[in-house]
Formats: structure tokens, C-alpha cells, sequence
């Protein structure tokens, strides 16, 4: 029990003294020549207790020696750069040109991955339409079931015996009124 309580205040100073630290780099240490022309950089941690770059001077100075070559180690007022963050929401005005451009055949291939809230859908084996046009899970245009087919895309100006070509011709409708982003 006693090894027990040892081992997690172990652990526990560890991890506070890791936490400290933090990833990455927190300084920097530029080799200049007589010019103050950078020759070389060296990043390290920054020792916390002299908030000096203790290790990137150290590696600095080293490496001059072995370089032996006429320049100092100069500390660099660094901070590093923040790590950016993906945008979970694309700018879909970038897909939009792409995707219009494209043939209603192709688009309507597009979306059956979606294509924002659209997608087109494929019927079940009883249904007598092949391919269902859906903007965030409804029939499209509003108020109908979708179906791709002829005689209902005609009123649209959707008029191909070629289903998947209504399809992606229904879709071009709704990426244009701004329905499916």
C-alpha cells in the first residue's frame, strides 16, 4: 500500500512538472554573424527558473565550437506561434463555383456523398423512382417527395428521360438558391 501511495505521488509531481513545460518551443537562440545576419536558429524550452533559453544557448554554443567560425549566440524575443485551428465550417462559397460547374450528371454523383444539407438519394427496390433529391432530408423542391423522374423535374425545368441528369439539374437549383449551405 505504502509502494502504492509512493508511486502516484510520483506521478503526480511528474506530471505537474511536465504540464509546466508544455509542448513545444518556448525560446529561441539566433547564431549572428558581425553583421547580425542569423546564420542559424535553435529552439528549446525555456528554464522557468532563470527565464533564460538555457538548453538553445547551450546547443548555440556548441555548435559554434564545432563550426569554428566568428559569431555569437543571441537569445531572439520569441514566442511561438499559436497552433490554428480548423475551420469545422468550410467557406462553402469555394465549392460553389466548383460544384456549378460541373454537369448535372456528375453533380448529381457528388451528392449522393451530400453536398452540404443536399444530397441525392437512391429509391428502394419497390419505389418506382430510381433517384430522390433531398435538401436536409426533405423532398426537394419543398412539398414534393423528390423523385428525379421526368414528369415531375419537368415543372422545374428539369426535363431529361435521364434521372441522375434531374437529379444533379434539381441540385444546381438548390445550390443556386442557397439551400444546400
Amino acid at each position: 500500500m505504502r509502494s502504492l501511495v509512493v508511486f502516484f505521488f510520483m506521478v503526480f509531481i511528474a506530471s505537474s512538472a511536465f504540464a509546466q513545460y508544455g509542448n513545444g518551443y518556448s525560446c529561441q537562440v539566433d547564431m549572428v554573424d558581425n553583421y547580425n545576419r542569423v546564420i542559424d536558429r535553435f529552439y528549446a524550452q525555456r528554464d522557468y527558473q532563470t527565464n533564460r533559453c538555457r538548453d538553445g544557448l547551450r546547443d548555440c554554443n556548441k555548435e559554434l565550437r564545432l563550426r569554428n567560425i566568428n559569431a555569437r549566440c543571441v537569445e531572439s524575443n520569441y514566442s511561438p506561434a499559436p497552433q490554428p485551428q480548423p475551420n469545422p465550417y468550410p467557406n462553402p462559397n469555394q465549392n460553389i463555383s466548383y460544384l456549378l460547374s460541373l454537369s448535372n450528371s456528375r453533380l448529381a454523383q457528388e451528392a449522393m456523398n451530400r453536398i452540404g444539407r443536399c444530397e441525392v438519394a437512391h429509391g428502394g427496390y419497390n419505389s418506382s423512382c430510381q433517384l430522390y433529391v433531398k435538401v436536409s432530408g426533405y423532398g426537394y423542391p419543398s412539398g414534393t417527395s423528390g423523385c428525379a423522374q421526368q414528369q415531375y423535374t419537368q415543372y422545374y425545368g428539369c426535363s431529361s428521360y435521364n434521372e441522375q441528369e434531374n437529379a444533379g439539374c434539381m441540385i444546381r437549383q438548390a445550390l443556386q438558391r442557397g439551400e444546400c449551405f
